[in-house]
């Protein structure tokens, strides 16, 4: 059976810089005794990045998508797939995978939004990692395009019109750690044009996924009836356990331990649970690829994020092996093995 590597990946920010720290200020959040500085601090978060908040999504994922065709070596009638896998969507119907495709002049056959808060650009890859194997799909291109500071937004002027007040400051911080980004992937078969595998072991080894559904309401966004809530602690506390378990056997798919590992990539909400991860499963600092200090949160984009730094960082040299960890609200914990 044939392996999925990556082609290319891109990745492209919001284009205004700010701080945390402004946007509590223009909530008020100080007014209820909470310094302005405290996501700096608390979260390690210094900088976000922010757009229009008016922008569809998709103007956010096709700048992505563009510098991720420029270093795709194939024919654009050759990628099969398109898989939209932001939280948000341009509207309800049709998919935001159809706009996409329309407005760059891509004719996949199958074009679809795949929806799972942060983990739905990892269940992007999950799911085109099987097209590809079984020979359904020659090439996937996954994509997504987040306006997360829309709901930040809407969630500090709700604290300015005094619709939220100190009560409710602890569960909405969350909505004040976000990023707008654009990101986009094409995967393929590592294979030589035969159908058969190539020698070289590369590509995703193996993943493993679970979940605890019990824990959705420790985070959620329900904006028909404007609510929103991020209990980070419990969340964060659910999400560590998970992901300590779960990475032994993930180790074992592919007959490593956590030694072989050169560069763990995850999703990240802040300093406190990536040191944890980091101290938990015996990874050092020099190993990991942050981006919470100058990205913040960046929901579904993080994977492709952290895989376009390495890689402009001249760090995806082959052989490289990668421990990947995709978290999401729900909560669901993905885990993936990728050889460069």
């Amino acid at each position: 059976m044939l392996n999925t590597k990556i082609e290319s990946v891109a990745r492209v920010h919001a284009p205004t810089a700010v701080s945390p720290s402004s946007i509590l200020e223009e909530a008020g959040i100080h007014n209820y005794d909470y310094p302005l500085r405290w996501i700096e601090e608390n979260t390690g978060i210094q900088t976000l990045h922010h757009g229009n908040i008016d922008a569809k999504p998709s103007s956010y994922a096709i700048p992505a998508i563009e510098k991720a065709l420029k270093n795709f070596s194939g024919e654009l009638d050759e990628i099969d797939a398109i898989f939209y896998c932001g939280m948000n969507r341009d509207m309800q119907e049709p998919s935001t995978a159809h706009i996409i495709a329309d407005k760059i002049g891509l004719s996949a056959k199958l074009k679809l939004d795949m929806s799972d808060a942060c983990h739905g650009f990892t269940a992007g890859i999950m799911m085109a990692d099987l097209l590809i194997k079984t020979g359904q799909a020659r090439h996937v291109l996954l994509c997504t395009g987040e306006n997360a500071s829309r709901g930040t937004m809407h969630i500090a002027d709700r604290f300015k019109r005094k619709e939220l007040g100190k009560d409710d400051v602890k569960t909405n911080l969350g909505a004040f750690t976000v990023g707008d980004v654009g990101a986009a992937m094409v995967l393929g078969p590592t294979d030589d044009g035969t159908g058969f595998q190539t020698i070289d072991p590369v590509g995703f080894k193996s993943f493993n996924s679970n979940n605890n559904s019990k824990v959705w309401p420790a985070c959620f966004v329900d904006w028909e009836l404007n609510a929103f809530a991020m209990h980070s602690v419990w969340i964060s506390l659910e999400t560590i356990k998970m992901v300590v378990n779960m990475t032994p056997t993930t180790l074992s798919g592919a007959g490593w331990d956590i030694d072989d590992i050169d560069y763990f990539v995850s999703h990240q909400v802040g300093r406190s649970v990536q040191e944890h991860y980091l101290k938990k499963l015996n990874i050092t600092k020099d190993k990991s690829v942050e981006i919470y200090q100058d990205y913040g949160n960046l929901t579904s984009a993080s994977m492709p994020v952290c895989f376009d730094l390495l890689g402009e960082a001249g760090k995806l040299e082959k052989g490289t092996k990668i421990l990947m960890n995709s978290t999401g609200s729900g909560i669901v914990v993905s885990q993936g093995l990728y050889v460069v």
